[in-house]
């Protein structure tokens, strides 16, 4: 164990001499000796001693009780009065200045060692308690932070939990009784507060079986994962009317790590509900309209098969909506020439989705080649399921009355041109 520095302070310069000696045998390694206040205070700043050994009497401005209160309160180092005089006055100076020891000259070699000792352990002794204090506050304020910091959380969550727009409850998890709600939960289902305190969770459910509140059935699984979520069910509201809700529920550990609490959130989506119906119902109107047309209609999925083919494509082309849904071969069912087929899907290509009275040659189920002339609907009029679609009209009637048509008038044009020749003749 390495020796005790010791800085000495001392005027009398055989007194220093002699207590230096004495020291040194006593194995302390004495780090300097000088004669005033001020020197000694220069030479703790450069050597850092383990104690000051300080003559109370000093010639000059700063006498030992100054140097030593200035040492203490800077270095915070053990200092041991030595004086020649017992002066109660002087004495009560020193106090002051909290020594860690005050011994009378001439001093013995054992009372000098003893108390040397004593300063020393006691100032280790104090800096350990020092430092338990510093630590013991640093704990008490980063408690207190911590305190402040979960007075602060619960204060957000209490505002979150009353601002929510959703109804709200807080659930003693083991039992499923009702801790707290938030506005929105009594605004929701018509219970007080007061009335919906204690009250078991399950009561908000109207066909609830074997379980006293249905959320317990599901205990084990909140706990594995911390959360469930319920897309849809049916609660029941104090007048006894249902609504349509989503139900989210969060588990919440307490200091141990037990599962104690549950956070519950309510979204009433009966007007959602409304809503998706009817989307349902207009979609199921539009596509019977569809289905009912004088006029053929037909959408396409971006893989280019069928997603729509109405009653009077199948009545035109023999085909029925089944045989054609989905169906990868339906344009070569449609169109078996394949040099015709590529052609039209060619040209189909090249006009995209913007055409007007584009007409198909179909080979339709019986055999008879028909005559379909289609138009394509704007992209923004959509059909659900289909990329885009198309209407069309059977034009092989029209086609042949035209057909007929010319040839009547070729052959009429022929029998004037022939009565005038015969007329020249003559």
């Amino acid at each position: 164990m390495a020796a005790n520095r010791l800085l000495l302070v001392e005027d009398e310069g055989i007194v220093a001499m002699d207590l230096s000696n004495r020291l040194r045998k006593l194995g302390y390694v004495v780090v300097g000796a000088v004669s005033t206040g001020e020197e000694a205070v220069q030479a703790v700043r450069e050597t850092l001693p383990d104690l000051v050994l300080m003559d109370i009497s000093l010639a000059g401005a700063m006498d030992g009780i100054r140097a030593a209160s200035f040492i203490c309160s800077c270095f915070d180092l053990p200092v041991v009065y030595l004086t020649a005089y017992s002066d109660p006055a002087i004495l009560d100076r020193a106090k002051q200045t909290s020594p860690y020891g005050y011994v009378v000259k001439p001093v013995t070699d054992p009372e000098l060692h003893t108390t040397i000792e004593i300063a020393l352990h006691k100032h280790q002794i104090d800096l350990k308690l020092r430092q338990m204090n510093a630590s013991l506050l640093a704990e008490i304020e980063e408690r207190q932070r911590a305190q402040q910091a979960l007075q602060e959380s619960k204060r957000m969550f209490e505002k979150t939990f009353a601002s929510l727009r959703d109804a709200a409850f807080i659930i003693q998890a083991e039992r499923g009784a009702i801790v707290d709600v938030n506005p929105a939960a009594i605004q929701m289902f018509g219970y007080s507060r007061e009335e919906f305190i204690g009250r078991n969770i399950g009561d908000l459910h109207p066909y609830r079986r074997g379980y006293a509140d249905p959320l317990l059935a599901l205990a084990p699984l909140i706990k594995k994962r911390g959360f469930i979520h319920l897309p849809e069910l049916t609660l029941k509201r104090k007048g006894g009317s249902l609504v349509v809700a989503e139900q989210t529920v969060t588990a919440f550990d307490d200091e141990n790590g037990a599962n104690t609490t549950w956070v519950c959130v309510i979204r009433d989506i009966t007007e959602r509900k409304d809503a998706e119906l009817a989307l349902v119902r207009s979609e199921q109107n539009v596509r019977r309209v569809l289905e009912n047309l004088p006029v053929m209609v037909a959408a396409y999925n971006p893989n280019g098969t069928i997603a729509v083919w109405n009653r009077e494509c199948e009545r035109v082309t023999g085909y029925t909506a089944e045989e054609m849904l989905n169906n990868p071969h339906a344009i070569e069912m449609l169109c078996p020439d394949p040099v015709y087929r590529e052609m039209q899907l060619s040209e189909w290509k090249r006009r995209g989705h913007n055409f007007r009275e584009w007409e198909w040659k179909f080979t339709c189920k019986d055999g008879l080649t028909r005559t379909v002339s289609w138009s394509n609907l704007p992209a923004q009029f959509s059909v659900p399921g289909g990329a885009f679609w198309a209407s069309g009209v059977d034009i092989t009637a029209r086609l042949s009355a035209e057909r007929r048509l010319r040839d009547h008038a070729e052959r009429l044009a022929a029998m004037l041109d022939l009565d005038r020749a015969i007329l020249a003749d003559k």
